[in-house]
């Protein structure tokens, strides 16, 4: 089977992160052979000549209009590189934690027929009215049909509704920072739908989870019981207490696993918008 590795990465931002992803994606073993691609999400003035080198693998590069964020990118790279088996999806500030990465998620995913999406965490493992009755349901600007705002969980339904998906009884979904899959699931779900602003890019994310479920396939992490196992991302460490990034921090010095030499735990400045915060159950 062909796989490839499509990295997300804004224009906007520092290369630091895409660069130290890449050195380890070059030097962590994958387990199984892959080829690699990088979509540029960039506006006009960007040096057309963009390109990226590593020492043994040559990087396919892109560049396309700076629309629908890290979701937009990958479906971008997908559709323009339509002859693989196996797409693994990550955003540019993803790192590396353990070898083997990319054949745990392979081997998984081929484990069961059933299965359709792969993930390092999902979120809003709960009932929809549970989610709503959450702090984080507010009205804001950027989450709006017809100029109109609306509370984010009620936009969210509303755009599921507009293109026909089913929202299923809960409301999880896999958090769009590393996604994998098939090229049939990719095909029977005609890929990810491209949202313009802040809220359709997190409501994109749920549906994609929401089209693949409602095709009978189930949605699972690559780990039972363990969040960013493989692959991890500055934002779910953020985004836990104190205790919590202790433990990650230790189990991220466990043999062998590479933590980012550049991991802080708070939010850099030229950090990008991220896609739907983790919600625990019961919060």
């Amino acid at each position: 089977m062909k796989n490839i590795v499509i990295i997300s990465y804004w224009a906007g931002r520092t290369i630091k992160p895409l660069l130290c992803l890449l050195r380890q994606i070059d030097e962590i073993k994958a387990g199984y052979d892959f080829d690699l691609a990088v979509v540029c999400n960039a506006d006009n003035a960007l040096n057309t000549n963009f390109c990226l080198n590593l020492s043994d693998k040559e990087i396919k590069c892109f560049i396309r209009e700076n629309i629908a964020y890290n979701i937009g990118a990958w479906d971008y790279g997908w559709r323009n590189l339509s002859d693989y088996d196996n797409y693994l999806f990550l955003q540019d500030d993803c790192f590396i934690v353990r070898e083997n990465w990319l054949k745990a998620f392979v081997d998984k995913f081929y484990a069961s027929q059933n299965l359709g999406l792969l993930g390092e965490s999902i979120n809003w493992k709960t009932t929809w009215e549970e989610v709503i009755n959450n702090k984080f349901n507010v009205v804001r600007n950027d989450h709006s049909f017809n100029s109109n705002p609306m509370p984010r969980v009620d936009f969210y339904r509303k755009f599921l509704e507009i293109h026909q998906i089913d929202e299923g009884v809960t409301a999880e979904h896999i958090q769009s920072l590393m996604l994998f899959t098939s090229r049939p699931i990719l095909e029977k779900i005609d890929g990810f739908i491209v949202g313009k602003t802040y809220g359709e890019a997190i409501a994109s994310e749920i549906a994609i989870s929401k089209k693949v479920m409602a095709l009978g396939y189930s949605i699972e992490t690559v780990q039972a019981n363990s969040n960013f196992h493989y692959i991890a991302h500055p934002q779910w460490v953020r985004r836990r207490n104190r205790i919590e990034k202790w433990s990650y921090l230790i189990r991220s010095r466990l043999k062998p696993i590479f933590a980012s030499p550049n991991l802080k735990f708070s939010s850099p400045p030229d950090t990008p918008i991220s896609d739907t915060p983790i919600i625990k159950e019961g919060e």
